[in-house]
C-alpha cells in the first residue's frame, strides 16, 4: 500500500487508508484499556492468552505485525512493533507509533533494541538453536557502507552450517539491535577457520567493534546535503554491457550510467537492502525518475533527458531541497536519480518542474529504499502504475 507518498483524489485508496487508520485507532483504545492488566501479567499477578490478545489487536491493523514486550529504558516496560522483513510497512508503522497515547511507564519502539551478551545466549536458548560457544567475530566493511559479520568457532561444521548460521544471525539482532542489522549490516556468515582469529574480537566487544566501522563509514560521507557537496564530487561513468544481476528495481534495460556515488550506485544494484542512510549524513532520501521513451530515437531521449536533468537540479537547488545525483539510460527508460534533502517538497518540485517541461504521461518518481517499495509518485494526475519492483 502507498502510504508515505499516497494518491491524491484517489476515493478508493482514501477509503482503504481510512480503514487501516480507523483499525489503528482501535488498536491503542484496546491497548489503553488494558495496559494494566499487561503489567500485571508481567509481574506474575495475573494470566491471560497475551499472544491471542496480541493477535485478535494488533493483528487486526495488519497480519505481518510482530511485537515484542521488555522493560522500558526509563523504567516501566516497552512495547516494540516490527514488521520485521516486510520493509514496505515500516511507513504505516511510522503512522502507528505517531498515534501511541501517552502513558506513563510505557515506551514504544519501531525496532527490537540493544540487548547483552547474556540475553543473546537466553534468546538461542529460548528458540532452541546452537548455542555460541567458544565464538569471535570479525568485523568488515564492505563496498556498500555495510559491515559484514563472520562468526568463527570450532564448532561449526563448516560454512554451509545452517544451525550455526541462524544461531549467528538472532545473536547480532539481539546484540546490535534491529535497526542496526537491518540499516547497516550485510553479510552474516560463519566459519570454523580460525586462520584469521587475531583479527576477530570476542561477543561481548562486537558492539562496540561494529559502532567504530560505522562511525568510520560516516566519516567519508559529504558532511552537508547533496545539493551543497556535488561541485567537489567526482563522478563515475557506468558501461552496463549486459543485464544486471538483480532486477529489483525493473530497470534490465540500462546500458549507461553515471553517479555522484559510487558506493550509493553500487548498492542499486546489488542485492544488498537500500538505506539511504548509508549515502547521506543529512537525511536525504535517493529516488529516481524513471522516464518511458514511448519507442523514440535514442539521440531524442537523450536530449531530452539532459534538458530534464538540467532544468530539475536548478529548480531543486534554488529550493534547497535537493540534486540530480545520477542519471542512467537504458533501451526504453531514461532515469534520473535524486538526493532529496525535504522529500514532500522535493517531489512537489520535481512533479512541477518536469510537467512544465512537458514531460510524457508515463513517467514516475520510485525510491531506492527497501521501506519504500510499494511507493511511486506518478508525474501526471492519470498516469498509470509504474513497472513492477520485483522485490522488497
Amino acid at each position: 500500500m502507498r502510504w508515505k507518498f499516497p494518491p491524491k483524489n484517489d476515493q478508493s485508496y482514501n477509503a482503504e487508508r481510512q480503514d487501516v487508520c480507523r483499525r489503528i485507532d482501535q488498536w491503542w483504545r484496546a491497548f489503553e484499556a488494558k495496559h494494566e492488566s499487561l503489567g500485571r501479567v508481567f509481574s506474575g499477578k495475573e494470566t491471560w492468552d497475551l499472544p491471542q490478545w496480541m493477535n485478535d489487536n494488533l493483528g487486526a491493523v495488519h497480519r505481518e505485525l510482530m511485537w515484542e514486550y521488555g522493560p522500558g529504558l526509563e523504567g516501566g516496560h516497552r512495547l516494540v512493533i516490527t514488521p520485521e522483513t516486510s520493509r514496505s510497512l515500516r511507513p504505516m508503522v511510522d503512522t502507528l507509533l505517531a498515534q501511541a497515547p501517552t502513558i506513563p511507564g510505557w515506551e514504544f519502539y519501531p525496532y527490537r533494541l540493544r540487548e547483552t551478551v547474556d540475553e543473546a545466549h537466553r534468546m538461542l536458548e529460548a528458540r532452541k538453536l546452537m548455542p555460541l560457544k567458544q565464538v569471535t567475530v570479525i568485523v568488515t566493511p564492505n563496498s556498500l557502507n555495510q559491515v559484514d559479520l563472520l562468526f568463527i568457532s570450532p564448532n561449526f561444521s563448516d560454512n554451509d552450517d545452517s544451525d550455526a548460521s541462524n544461531a549467528a544471525f538472532v545473536a547480532s539482532e539481539v546484540i546490535l539491535g534491529e535497526e542496526i542489522l537491518d540499516h547497516w549490516i550485510g553479510f552474516v556468515d560463519v566459519d570454523n577457520d580460525a586462520g584469521h582469529a587475531e583479527m576477530s574480537v570476542e561477543l561481548p566487544d562486537l558492539a562496540a567493534a561494529v559502532d567504530r566501522e560505522l562511525a568510520t563509514i560516516r566519516e567519508t560521507l559529504p558532511k552537508n546535503p547533496w545539493w551543497q557537496s556535488l561541485e567537489n564530487t567526482d563522478w563515475h561513468l557506468f558501461d552496463i554491457k549486459s543485464s544486471i544481476s538483480n532486477n529489483r528495481f525493473n530497470r534490465s534495460d540500462m546500458f549507461v550510467a553515471s553517479s555522484a556515488s559510487l558506493n550509493m550506485w553500487q548498492s542499486t544494484v546489488s542485492d544488498a537492502i537500500f538505506c539511504s542512510e548509508r549515502y547521506s549524513m543529512t537525511g536525504e532520501i535517493f529516488c529516481f525518475v524513471r522516464i518511458d521513451g514511448n519507442k523514440r530515437a535514442s539521440d531524442e531521449r537523450l536530449r531530452e533527458r539532459r534538458e530534464f536533468e538540467d532544468s530539475l537540479d536548478r529548480a531543486l537547488k534554488i529550493a534547497q531541497a535537493g540534486a540530480v545525483v545520477g542519471n542512467a539510460f537504458g533501451e526504453t527508460y531514461s532515469y534520473i536519480d535524486l538526493a532529496l534533502s525535504n522529500a514532500d517538497i522535493g517531489t512537489e518540485i520535481t512533479i512541477d518542474t518536469l510537467r512544465s517541461d512537458g514531460i510524457a504521461q508515463n513517467a514516475w518518481i520510485q525510491f531506492y529504499d527497501d521501506i519504500y517499495a510499494h511507493e511511486w509518485i506518478g508525474l501526471w494526475d492519470d498516469t498509470p502504475p509504474p513497472p513492477r519492483r520485483l522485490t522488497s
